[in-house]
């Protein structure tokens, strides 16, 4: 792209080209308008040469005027032709109106040649002067009308914080200036147009705009209308190209199918560099998040099995302890001591199952790829069995259950949202004194459904509030000596979140704690 090419264009070049007709009157329009012009000013300019000559004045007078008629001329007119007209038609009403014999173009005097010639090569100068003069001003003027609409959108792509943010600024500027509906797309770091914005009509979705979109993207070669390559689309197609490569297109289509001319191809190209330019910097910040991303990963991995590895040991230990002495004292055990030792394998066995679930739900839910199965479910049976599933550990606690009568369906994936419950559940047994009670409550809340389990226990301690739903936190527990592995709430949280709700604590007023989650009902 040449710039200097670009900023010497006039700016009448960058509007956008009409139809031969339309563009014939204009034309023909303004010759009549400068032509009209010009007759004017030489008829002034032989009026006052005509109160000259009543006043006494010398005929160099009457010259100066008419030259100064002609310098009027080439400001107020575009092109040479005027100037050449006028000089001459200035130069025969000289002759005509103020050389003997008057109101003739015969000339009497030897000295008149020389100063028609002088009269005329003067005018011609002076006229060209102006019109030149004119010109450089104009260009100057145009050169700092592109500088600025250049540097406004430079301005307006710096402050931009994300890629779609930066596709709607530069689509509107585009089609602000253009006048012209504007469609950008910008590849994602997988090389896939994944995002788009269209400021005016969408005329972009049609399938062979489709197809030139695509095109224009794989090859890195403008294409649609008035180019060499899908010239029956309605649109122009250029590829945003940066220094890592194709990052986008930028499609333009102007009202009634018009094409774009050469200079506003140029200008579209130096725009298009503006915004290659935001797209390599957006690029390269998702670069860095999704490293960034990465990276954390692989320390949450590295915490989770250090975590884990550590929380099975315990009971793994007991689990074997227990199994190893039913075994080898068997028959002198009595039915009572047996029972208590299988209780105890069932309740290691029955923690271990939960932490299990708890860490295949936290490697699912760290899938990017991960898609909810997502179908209304009815509550009543997913409170049943979530109640179902903490029944044996609840020990003295006593839970209740209030649910509206009718049937509640509610879209969730329903074996996570059990987890969900069976988590809550789990962590109000552990962190409750024995003998207090569990209350699980849902009702509807505009379009959300709101869960709600509270116990009666001493609350949560406002050093650990806000870091209930951190990874791998626990707490003092109250109802149980096992610590737990800090999974449960984080990935509640998690799984909240997926479905589009809200989880949050908070101290019930009554006493205990109140963990509360909403649901959309829609979708």
């Amino acid at each position: 792209m040449n710039i200097v090419r670009l900023l010497n264009r006039d700016t009448d070049e960058l509007g956008f080209q009409q139809g031969e007709s339309h563009k014939a009157s204009a034309n023909a329009l303004l010759a009549i308008r400068s032509f009209a012009l010009m007759v004017v000013i030489i008829t002034i300019a032989t009026l006052v040469s005509m109160g000259f000559r009543k006043s006494g004045y010398n005929e160099a007078n009457y010259i100066m005027t008419y030259n100064l008629g002609v310098v009027l001329i080439a400001y107020f007119t575009d092109g040479y032709l005027y100037c050449v007209a006028a000089s001459f038609l200035s130069m025969l009403t000289y002759n005509y109106f103020f050389t003997v014999p008057y109101f003739t173009l015969v000339a009497y005097s030897p000295d008149y040649p020389v100063t028609f010639i002088s009269m005329l090569l003067s005018a011609l100068i002076a006229s060209t002067l102006t019109t030149r003069v004119k010109s450089e001003s104009r260009r100057a003027e145009n050169r700092e009308k592109r500088i600025q609409i250049l540097y406004g959108l430079e301005k307006n792509l710096l402050v931009v914080n994300s890629k779609p943010q930066l596709l709607k600024v530069a689509a509107k500027d585009i089609n602000s200036l253009f006048c012209a509906s504007v469609m950008i797309t910008a590849a994602d770091l997988d090389g896939q147009l994944s995002m788009r914005h269209v400021a005016g009509t969408d005329i972009f979705q049609e399938e062979k705009e489709k197809i030139a979109i695509q095109e224009t993207f794989q090859s890195g070669m403008a294409s649609g209308a008035g180019g060499e390559l899908f010239s029956v689309c309605q649109a122009y197609y250029m590829p945003i190209t940066g220094p890592s490569g194709v990052l986008g297109v930028i499609g333009i289509a102007f009202p009634g199918r018009i094409v774009l001319n050469e200079s506003q191809k140029l200008f579209l190209n130096a725009i298009t560099a503006q915004v290659a330019l935001a797209m390599e910097r957006e690029r390269l910040y998702e670069k860095q998040q999704r490293v960034k991303l990465e990276i954390e990963r692989e320390h949450l991995r590295g915490d989770l099995l250090r975590s884990v590895s550590h929380d099975l040991r315990t009971p793994l230990t007991g689990i074997l302890g227990s199994v190893g002495t039913l075994l080898s004292n068997y028959e002198v055990l009595d039915d009572s001591i047996r029972k208590e030792f299988l209780t105890d394998v069932y309740n290691e066995a029955e923690w271990l199952s939960t932490l299990v679930e708890n860490v295949l739900s936290l490697t699912r839910l760290d899938n990017r790829n991960i898609k909810l199965q997502k179908q209304p479910e009815a509550v009543e049976e997913i409170i049943a069995e979530s109640v179902s599933r903490v029944s044996r550990r609840a020990g003295k606690h006593t839970i209740t259950i209030n649910i509206p009568n009718e049937l509640f369906l509610v879209p969730m994936d329903g074996m996570l949202i059990e987890q969900v419950l069976v988590n809550l559940l789990d962590n109000a047994i552990h962190h409750t004194p024995a003998d207090t009670s569990i209350h699980i409550a849902v009702h509807h809340e505009e379009s959300q459904a709101v869960f709600e389990v509270s116990d009666r226990g001493q609350g949560i301690s406002p050093e650990a509030m806000p870091h209930l739903f951190d990874r791998f936190f626990t707490r003092q527990t109250t109802g149980t000596q096992r610590r737990g592995a800090g999974l449960g709430l984080s990935i509640s949280k998690s799984i909240i979140e997926a479905h589009g709700g809200v989880i949050s604590a908070q101290n019930d007023p009554a006493g205990g704690a109140l963990f509360r989650f909403v649901l959309p009902l829609e979708g």
